[in-house]
């Protein structure tokens, strides 16, 4: 199996000429009288976008060629309704186990790298932080603390998939917090780091390169 399913992000430009190929090579083998090998998977029903949770709307099963179905391809709509993807997926893209968020996906960090989850400010800065994008991340300093300055966790965060936006206040102080779960690929030295600020303060991705549109 190939490594970080989620990579789907870096080649979606390839996976989606490469599907219009084979819609176009399909068509003219059936005006030839030929009949490819195909087989029942669940799809997307409508372009999702990361972090979308599926469906009984968003999921649809569909005859598809079987040189395009991916290693994991779900065959019943049950086992994706639920689950969060990880990356953008457009229209009729077969579905499978690495591209939704759980343990495979969790599991299928480059080598040298662990991939964790985080929650960064959701203030508009945050879409930046699209899979495929390398981010740095601060932390932004609290109220009690000595420096405003925000600290610089790490440089060299990959991000490699977007959970879902979470929305929390204070009835007591009427502050209103939106944060969104992201899952970044660190390098393994500062894993520990990133988790520990993650988990004492709010997180901010900047931008440090976009994805790569090409293989």
């Amino acid at each position: 199996m190939q490594k970080l399913h989620a990579a789907l992000w870096r080649w979606r430009y390839f996976l989606i000429a490469l599907a219009t190929f084979a819609a176009l090579t399909t068509g003219l083998a059936g005006l030839n009288g030929l009949t490819p090998a195909t087989r029942t998977v669940v799809v997307t029903a409508a372009e999702v976008s990361a972090g979308t949770r599926l469906d009984t709307n968003t999921v649809a099963l569909a005859e598809v060629p079987e040189n395009l179905i991916p290693t994991g391809a779900i065959t019943d709509r049950s086992e994706a309704v639920g689950h969060v993807v990880t990356a953008a997926l457009p229209a009729g893209m077969p579905i499978s186990t690495g591209v939704l968020l759980g343990e495979e996906f969790l599991s299928a960090a480059p080598p040298g790298r662990v991939v964790v989850p985080i929650s960064i400010q959701a203030d508009g800065t945050e879409r930046v932080a699209i899979p495929g994008a390398t981010v740095a991340l601060y932390a932004t300093p609290d109220n009690l603390a000595d420096s405003k300055e925000a600290v610089e966790v790490t440089r060299n965060a990959l991000v490699v998939g977007r959970g879902e936006n979470v929305e929390s206040g204070s009835i007591v102080t009427g502050e209103h917090t939106s944060t969104l779960q992201i899952y970044v690929a660190v390098e393994q030295n500062r894993a520990n780091l990133v988790i520990g600020y993650g988990a004492t303060a709010l997180l901010r991705a900047v931008l440090i390169a976009p994805p790569s549109s090409s293989p």
